[in-house]
């Protein structure tokens, strides 16, 4: 388990990296800048994208829409699989015994719960910002990589390898990291479900104004506003909607990727 959790904080650590990066190459003024002169400039060599209804860069603002949703998506994937792994895993081990039973009850309870309603009550209470955000689409999307992890733990700790491990006299810790090297592409496969969903909820929750608040952008805002100056600039909304599916055909591609192989292997 430890080494799955330190890979996976690598993983968000790189992502953070890019992610500054980006937000240090474009910079806060220039995602921002207001420019009324060229507002509603069509895409040309200068504003690739063209500009918004304040004369706006698009390009610029959708990379760094795009960079706050990766940042989000990948903290709260971090969060969501370290709980999902961990209850998984002990509700997998103690089959039938009371941590197990509650591990469940509350996996059926979170899994009840309607997420926008969820959300809109997190962010009423508790307000808009980054890290509320990151906890609450957290605390709903850990449940999936949870079952799988107890499935697979159920599943694999009768194996006659297991029952090796243990006649050898490793400890259940170790037990554990042997499983859930084993069940790494079920869970990896879990994950990367999970972070189409984050995707797609990030922006739902920009779109309803739930998100990130102006004047910096988000993809979900970016299109919500859009909506309103279809008329006069298509690109306004064209563009930050192709950048947002092309992230979620992507995860949705390396999902298929990863299972393809455990698909011919069940055949």
């Amino acid at each position: 388990m430890r080494n799955q959790v330190l890979r996976l904080l690598l993983a968000t650590a790189l992502v953070m990296a890019g992610v500054a990066g980006v937000r240090l190459i474009i910079g806060s003024a220039t995602v921002t800048r207001v420019a009324v002169e060229q507002r509603f400039s069509g895409p040309s060599t200068q504003h690739w994208f063209g500009t918004d209804e304040l004369g706006r860069d698009v390009f610029v603002r959708t990379v760094a829409g795009a960079a706050y949703s990766g940042s989000l998506v990948a903290l709260a994937l971090a969060a969501a699989a370290s709980i999902g792994l961990l209850a998984g895993g002990l509700a997998g081990l103690l089959d039938r015994r009371l941590l197990a039973r509650l591990v469940d009850l509350l996996v059926n309870v979170v899994w009840s719960l309607p997420g926008l309603v969820f959300f809109v009550a997190v962010t009423t209470y508790f307000g808009r910002g980054f890290w509320v955000i990151v906890a609450a689409m957290a605390a709903v999307s850990w449940v999936p990589i949870a079952r799988v992890v107890r499935l697979e733990m159920a599943r694999e700790k009768r194996a006659p390898y297991v029952t090796s491990l243990r006649a050898l006299g490793y400890g259940e810790r170790y037990v554990f990291s042997a499983i859930l090297a084993n069940a790494r592409a079920p869970v990896l496969i879990a994950s990367l479900s999970v972070a189409v969903d984050l995707v797609a909820a990030e922006s739902g929750l920009s779109f309803l104004g739930l998100g990130l608040q102006p004047p910096d952008p988000s993809l979900g805002s970016m299109i919500y506003t859009g909506m309103y100056y279809a008329a006069s600039g298509w690109w306004m909304t064209t563009f930050p909607l192709l950048a947002l599916l092309a992230a979620i055909l992507l995860l949705k591609a390396a999902s298929n990727r990863i299972s393809s192989p455990l698909r011919t292997s069940t055949e």
